[in-house]
């Protein structure tokens, strides 16, 4: 019997509750697989790129593609429907405004359509999405802090850990791109084709 076949004798339960025996049995034989490579000239093959890694040219994987398309549109629904009941309600919204004390509620409105509207269609469509992630991302930071600072509310504070988790999320997509099925993807096939 070789020494790769041989698989730990102990028992699961004798074991610490954070020690996988087989996850032991692997790293031996990545250990030993190594040896093998280093004794052969060719310890330190070139890895190839993981297919989450942003550097990675999109096209590739179409499952992560596919994921990060319906992150793009769960993430960009929010905003989208937000800034078209606000359009819907303006004097309503620009009220919503002033109550919380923005000054100019009008330009804030109108910056709050901007940002809700244009950065949910940048988003969903594809079109500058790092960018439209970042804007997000810092909007949902901002009307955190203004619009749902009431901790001591249980509503409230629902609301600010929601805006501080897109926000998060805003950062993956600031990390990953749009992937293959975006404008931006489509446009970048078309100049090289």
């Amino acid at each position: 019997m070789s020494p790769l076949s041989q698989r730990p004798s102990a028992s699961r339960r004798d074991q610490p509750k954070n020690l996988n025996v087989d996850n032991l049995w692997l790293r031996r034989i990545g250990m030993r697989l190594h040896e093998r490579r280093r004794q052969a000239g060719n310890a330190c093959p070139i890895r190839q790129p993981s297919p989450y890694s942003p550097a990675l040219k999109h096209g590739g994987n179409t499952m992560t593609d596919a994921a990060l398309l319906v992150g793009r549109i769960m993430l960009s629904a929010i905003f989208i429907f937000g800034g078209l009941t606000k359009l819907m309600a303006a004097s309503a919204s620009q009220a919503m405004m002033v109550k919380y004390g923005l000054p100019l509620p009008m330009l804030a409105w109108l910056l709050t359509e901007l940002v809700e509207i244009g950065g949910g269609m940048a988003l969903l469509f594809g079109v500058a999405v790092r960018p439209a992630a970042v804007a997000l991302g810092l909007w949902c930071i901002a009307t955190a802090l203004v619009a749902h600072s009431d901790l001591g509310d249980p509503n409230m504070r629902a609301h600010f850990m929601k805006n501080v988790a897109m926000a998060g999320g805003f950062v993956y997509v600031a990390v990953f791109g749009g992937g293959a099925y975006c404008l931006n993807a489509w446009r970048g096939r078309r100049r090289a084709a």
